[in-house]
């Protein structure tokens, strides 16, 4: 009965699902300083932020920005967001799944806040404690993203008449827009998505933090930002086209980001004290991308009572189990090869050359020469050439020919025979009369 149970359960089992993997080892790139160590990704593919991250022990006790986008290895999607955690638990935060809800979004202050910005002309707006989350799933493509910030500030937005920009919450898969008025600031705003691509197989993930952000005079000529993290994997199409990239900052200024500290730096005090800046690796193998980056991180009684705390925290992991290649590959070179060559080539070379060569080369050449030349060719067209040309030419020719060859005068008859009886009738004649004139005479004295 088990075998049967397992024997449906096979035949009911989705096909062509990914198997999913972890980040490879030994990373391609590695950024930590000792005793620091970064953990790598584990499957299923996906992207995750955490702005903010306190932990005692293994127990959470506080969180900002922690936003997760996964692809599992059936290509359904998940998505969780959330702009605060205490305690594990999530507040102000949203989940969506591609084979159900697949779309939340949370801005609880935002009726209020909403009304301050129409109230005031565009000119002091503000969004606070939003979050969305959206994962969607179809033929081709499989996607989910997960985004959210604490606050969003734009000052003297109204001004100019343009209104502040669109906030991160509506810009899916973008970095937080510049504050169109004098001044504008934000504060732990976050994003991370997944993506692939169901008839290839290629994946992606990209993940982006900022713990505080802030733009002076219109049009952010003057950007600030602080405490930064991104990362990016692709799995690519095929073994060699995989690509990741990562980094950090402390402090970035200027439109041309002219980034203070973003090489990597460690202090640490073995077992009390680590100070730990631009921490992170990259993993790379056939067809497998990852990405593993803090901003910062700070560790303290680790041999005793560990407390952790740590900012712009990003994560990626992409891979392709390579379907089109197995599927398309295979089925082409096989049916189409083959069934060319063998049918195509064999029918005509064997039918139409010996059927050709031995029938009608034989068979003329033998009964061509024996049989007045063409009888034993086609019923329709031989007979009747044969027929005519023997009756015409064989009938008069061999007649004549036979019977000429029993005279004694071989070529007479007709006119040539009246005129040689002729002829011979004149000799007959002059014959006669010489006789004639020449016979004894009588002589007159008898």
């Amino acid at each position: 009965m088990k075998q049967v149970i397992d024997k449906v359960q096979d035949l009911v089992k989705p096909k062509n699902i990914q198997a999913a993997v972890d980040a490879p080892e030994p990373p391609v790139s590695d950024d930590d300083t000792p005793p620091n160590e970064t953990d790598n990704p584990t499957g299923p593919d996906h992207a995750n932020t955490r702005g903010l991250d306190l932990r005692i022990g293994d127990q959470e006790i506080a969180g900002l920005n922690h936003n997760n986008a996964t692809i599992n290895d059936d290509d359904t999607t998940t998505a969780d967001s959330a702009a605060l955690k205490v305690l594990g638990a999530s507040l102000f935060g949203t989940s969506a799944d591609s084979t159900g809800d697949t779309f939340q979004s949370s801005a609880p202050a935002a009726f209020i806040l909403d009304a301050l910005c129409a109230a005031t002309a565009n000119n002091i707006c503000v969004e606070a404690l939003y979050s969305e989350s959206e994962a969607t799933e179809d033929a081709t493509t499989s996607h989910a993203h997960a985004e959210s910030g604490i606050a969003n500030v734009c000052i003297g937005g109204g001004l100019g008449g343009g209104g502040p920009l669109g906030s991160p919450a509506q810009l899916v898969g973008q970095p937080p827009s510049a504050c169109s008025g004098i001044l504008g600031a934000s504060i732990a705003e976050s994003y991370a998505a997944s993506n692939r691509d169901r008839v290839t197989g290629q994946t992606t993930s990209e993940a982006y933090d900022q713990t505080v952000g802030l733009c002076v005079l219109p049009g952010c000529v003057v950007p600030v930002a602080a405490l930064g993290s991104f990362g990016q994997a692709d799995s690519g199409t095929t073994p060699g086209t995989e690509f990741a990239d990562r980094g950090s900052f402390v402090v970035a200024l200027g439109p041309e980001g002219f980034v203070l500290l973003e090489d990597p730096l460690g202090l640490s005090l073995d077992g009390l004290l680590g100070l730990f800046f631009n921490q992170g690796e990259t993993y790379m193998s056939p067809l497998v991308a990852g990405t593993a980056q803090d901003a910062l991180k700070v560790t303290a009684l680790t041999e005793i009572l560990p407390v952790f705390a740590g900012a712009g925290h990003t994560e990626t992991l992409a891979h392709n189990d390579g379907r089109a290649t197995d599927t398309d590959t295979d089925t082409d070179t096989d049916t189409d090869t083959d069934t060319d060559t063998d049918t195509d080539t064999d029918t005509d070379t064997d039918t139409d050359t010996d059927t050709d060569t031995d029938t009608d080369t034989d068979t003329d050449a033998d009964q061509d020469s024996d049989e007045d030349s063409n009888e034993d060719s086609d019923e329709d067209s031989d007979e009747d050439s044969d027929e005519d040309s023997d009756e015409d030419s064989d009938g008069d020719s061999d007649e004549d020919s036979d019977d000429g060859d029993h005279r004694a005068l071989p070529g007479t008859g007709g006119p040539s025979a009246g005129i040689l009886a002729l002829g011979m009738l004149g000799v007959a004649i002059g014959s006669g009369t010489i006789a004639y004139g020449r016979r004894p005479r009588k002589s007159g004295a008898n």
